[in-house]
């Protein structure tokens, strides 16, 4: 069985902490009924939930995405990343978050608003 996501898990403990504070003594079997996981597992989310001051943040799972880029570009971007400290993704989240955020809404292609000095760090790398 595969381990349970960041955001399952948060969810999960915030189901235990939830049904804790209305004071049920068969927090673990409802648990382990709403999520369809093992009685045992519910029991460790509820025993873990105790020791929560409040409910935990959940947040949006992460999902990796593959970017081909042409090897100059690549090049330049790892030695932009080595000499920032960033990890070699960073960067490029950066700037394609920047492009994103601030491209002009028509139909210009990502490429020609790097192209145009628009993109923050991805003009630079260009």
């Amino acid at each position: 069985m595969p381990r349970s996501t960041d955001t399952q898990m948060a969810r999960r403990l915030n189901a235990a902490f939830g049904l804790l504070g209305r004071g049920l003594s068969v927090a673990d079997m409802t648990l382990s009924s709403d999520f369809a996981i093992s009685r045992r597992q519910a029991y460790r989310y509820v025993r873990q939930a105790r020791t929560l001051d409040a409910p935990l943040a959940v947040t949006e799972p992460i999902i990796p995405v593959t970017v081909k880029l042409p090897g100059d570009m690549a090049r330049r971007l790892r030695a932009h990343a080595a000499s920032s400290g960033l990890t070699q993704g960073a960067p490029s989240v950066l700037s394609t978050l920047s492009t994103a955020c601030s491209a002009p809404s028509s139909n210009w292609s990502m490429r020609r608003w790097f192209r145009t000095g628009g993109g923050g760090l991805a003009s630079q790398l260009m």
